[in-house]
């Protein structure tokens, strides 16, 4: 029996449009995944392995990090949120939550070290080199293709990364 025409057409529109729904679909998670691989980079799998990204939402922190704690603390610009115990040679993690745009979502994260290990040196490992005349590693979105900036520093015996997303501290830049 041969197909009229205007079947062989209903069936391609309908597949045609489960295409589409399945594009769609697709693209709408795929920025997410592609956004966390980018990160992987420039984040300690003690973070990424529990979905600790910068741009996570709070709630979503605390899914993630099941002992994870808000401190309590006197700010009018983010909400700090302990993370730990992590896997060595992280000690603990904190997560800084910009308050001040309409998500709440973690736009830094400072990594305490265990004192057997230097800061600078595992920086390092993470990093190279630093890029920045003062010691810094500044990592721009031409160099990520993330849609924002990524800066990383020591300070004392902490490991700290920061984004420049909007809302937080470092919305102006590094």
């Amino acid at each position: 029996m041969k197909k009229s025409p205007s079947r062989r057409s209903g069936i391609f529109r309908a597949v045609f449009c489960m295409l589409c729904l399945g594009v769609l679909g697709m693209s709408s998670a795929q920025p997410d995944k592609l956004k966390k691989r980018k990160q992987r980079k420039y984040l300690p799998k003690a973070l990424t392995i529990r979905d600790g990204y910068i741009g996570v939402d709070k709630a979503q922190l605390f899914e993630t990090f099941p002992k994870a704690r808000e401190v309590e603390m006197t700010s009018d610009f983010r909400e700090i949120v302990k993370l730990g115990p992590l896997d060595p040679p992280i000690k603990v993690a904190y997560a800084y939550v910009e308050i001040e745009g309409d998500e709440k979502s973690v736009y830094e994260y400072v990594l305490v070290i265990e004192d057997s290990t230097d800061p600078l040196e595992l920086a390092r490992e993470y990093w190279g080199a630093p890029n920045t005349e003062d010691g810094e590693w500044h990592f721009k979105p031409e160099d990520t293709g993330l849609k924002f900036q990524l800066a990383g520093w020591t300070f004392e015996n902490k490991i700290i990364i920061a984004a420049n997303l909007p809302g937080s501290e470092w919305q102006s830049g590094f």
